[in-house]
């Protein structure tokens, strides 16, 4: 029979080879011809080689009855073999009855050709096997390799690519392959849209280049060679801006691998991804917390953080400041709290602790004094903040702190104001209704009583006036004086001469004076010096020993003689005056001109200025 070894393939050559050696040997005239210790050796190592096979082996003669199975057959099959040699293969596997098995055993048996193919195996369900058919001079023999094994990898790898595909499909990531060895680089048709390209363009490492911003291709180009250096692990990550081929601006962030052989870069993998939604979130977000910032900092606002299971506290540095604490501390709970104003204390903590309720809202709003532990100082402080709760427990009380100490003494300011004008309407009208009674008793003539009612009215209506100019801080003596005289000497004002230094009154000192300057300028104009041509008034003042010395000197006037009785004038200077001030007042009714002196203490004068 003529059949070729080199159809076979070395092991099913030397296999065939065998199988006719042996038959030969069997046969009863070669036996006694043939017979030697050589052959018999030689036919052992041909029968070693078929059961050292590791994969399965089995001859069949022309009646198709096994004349060899190796022990990879045997447990292929899960049957012995001395049980099927000699036996036809259709009686002992009738499974393989027309089967494409069958068709091609026969095929081979009558052509002589050897086939090799791959198919599930008929005789172990589940099982893919490799089968390879050929002649021999006997019948034909069959090689048989288990795939089952190879088959389930490939699948699995088959499989792991298809999902790897559809998760970079569904990521819309791209991937890159770059041979360093030949400047080959292929990119799929998503990193092609990376880069502005169509499908059918082929990538260049030139274009690759040529596409980076400038502001970022120092940075890239130092990232790649790192990547390629054999000395580091070969990894490259790297987050840049390009410009594609449709002139659309992108950030990219790409991930790769070089792989080294023999200390030498071949091959450089990777993927792309398109993030230029998250870089505009990320400058967008920073953007806005700029702007929060710049707020916060204009508003001086200071922004903290307490941390209920650590007991602890953070903050910017104004917020730190504000609370007494250092910059770049985690404060302890209690350090925090020892700052409180002692008597803000307990409303503080009561107010923290009903934020971390959660059976509560979880607001915090308080507003409390803290005690500068640098230099002592007091200042106010107003704490907003919400408490984030996770499985009912309280996590972050999160909040905002700004100074109100301004906001604080206005409205202290304004609370004194307040009393204070209270005061001073009942007094005022404590004021007008004495000069009503006194004024109505003092004169006969209703008509003259008017008159000089108003006129008292409207000269406590300038002392007002003068003070209200200072919000009732105190009045300067001179402004007190003309306000007082200068209605009775508009035609001349130097008919009123005055002599003394400049001096603050105390809004008490103000109205005492004003008035009783009043009476003495308005009796002037009536009888005394400021009544005719001519006349004058020397008013001087001066300070010493601590005490206020004023005087009023009329000159040039008619003659004066006393009044017959005292009028509401004249009681005004002489007790009311000294009465307010706390000194004495004298009225002197001389020929020549009414003197009228002052002496109080200055401490009367100047001390409360309100």
């Amino acid at each position: 029979m003529r059949f070729e070894l080199r159809q076979l393939g070395l092991p099913t050559a030397m296999l065939g080879l065998g199988l006719w050696v042996g038959r030969r040997l069997s046969h009863p005239i070669v036996r006694k011809d043939l017979v030697s210790a050589e052959l018999e050796r030689e036919r052992m190592r041909l029968r070693d080689v078929v059961e050292g096979l590791g994969d399965v082996f089995y001859a069949l003669d022309r009646d198709w009855r096994f004349t060899l199975v190796n022990a990879a057959a045997e447990r292929f099959v899960r049957r012995e073999r001395e049980n099927g040699i000699g036996q036809v293969i259709w009686e002992v596997f009738p499974a393989l009855i027309g089967t494409e098995f069958e068709t091609r055993l026969r095929r081979v048996a009558a052509t002589g050709e050897p086939e090799t193919f791959e198919a599930a195996s008929t005789l172990r369900p589940g099982a893919w096997v490799e089968s390879r058919v050929f002649p021999t001079p006997e019948g034909v023999a069959v090689w048989l390799r288990d795939l089952t094994d190879r088959r389930r990898a490939e699948a699995a790898l088959r499989h792991s690519e298809e999902r790897r595909a559809l998760a970079m499909e569904a990521a819309d990531i791209g991937s890159w392959d770059f041979d360093l060895l030949t400047g080959a680089l292929v990119w799929d048709d998503r990193c092609k849209a990376l880069f502005g390209m169509p499908p059918e363009v082929e990538p260049t490492p030139e274009f690759w280049n040529e596409s980076l911003h400038p502001a970022d291709s120092d940075r890239v180009a130092s990232l790649v060679a790192r990547a390629l250096d054999p000395a580091g692990d070969g990894r490259y990550e790297a987050e840049f801006r390009v410009r594609g081929l449709d002139g659309v601006e992108r950030s990219i962030c790409a991930t790769g691998k070089v792989l080294f052989e023999a200390g030498r870069a071949v091959r450089f993998i990777g993927t792309a991804i398109d993030v230029s939604e998250r870089k505009r979130a990320e400058a967008a977000l920073r953007e806005s917390e700029e702007r929060r910032a710049l707020a916060m900092e204009v508003a001086d606002i200071g922004a903290w953080e307490y941390d209920p299971e650590a007991r602890v506290l953070t903050g910017d540095a104004r917020a730190m400041s504000m609370l007494g604490l250092a910059p770049e501390d985690k404060a302890p709970y209690q350090t925090w709290a020892d700052r409180v104003h002692p008597d803000d204390r307990a409303e503080a903590e009561a107010a923290v602790a009903a934020a971390l309720d959660p059976a509560g809202d979880g607001e915090l709003h308080a507003e409390v004094r803290m005690i500068s532990p640098v230099d002592g100082r007091e200042r106010w402080i107003s704490e907003i903040g919400k408490t984030v709760f996770e499985a009912g427990r309280a996590r972050r009380l999160i909040g905002t702190v700004v100074d109100v100490t301004e906001r604080k003494q206005a409205e202290q300011h304004r609370e004194l104001l307040v009393n204070e004008l209270n005061h001073r309407v009942k007094n005022s009208l404590a004021t007008v209704q004495a000069i009503a009674r006194q004024t109505l008793k003092s004169e006969a003539d209703p008509v003259e009583a008017r008159a000089s009612f108003t006129a008292r009215i409207i000269a406590l209506a300038r002392a007002h006036d003068v003070l209200t100019r200072r919000s009732w801080e105190g009045a300067q003596l001179g402004e007190v004086v003309d306000a007082a005289v200068r209605p009775y000497c508009l035609d001349d004002p130097g008919r009123v001469r005055r002599d003394g230094p400049r001096l603050e009154l105390s809004t008490k000192a103000a109205l005492a004076l004003s008035m009783a300057l009043f009476e003495l300028a308005s009796n002037a104009a009536k009888y005394g010096a400021l009544s005719v041509e001519g006349g004058g008034v020397e008013l001087t003042w001066r300070i010493e020993e601590e005490r206020f010395r004023l005087t009023w000197r009329e000159r040039g006037g008619p003659p004066v003689t006393a009044p017959r009785r005292r009028g509401f004038g004249s009681r005004l200077i002489e007790q009311g005056l000294a009465g307010e001030l706390g000194g004495e007042a004298s009225l002197v009714y001389a020929p020549e001109g009414v003197v009228c002196t002052l002496d109080a203490p200055m401490s009367a004068i100047m001390g409360a200025r309100r």
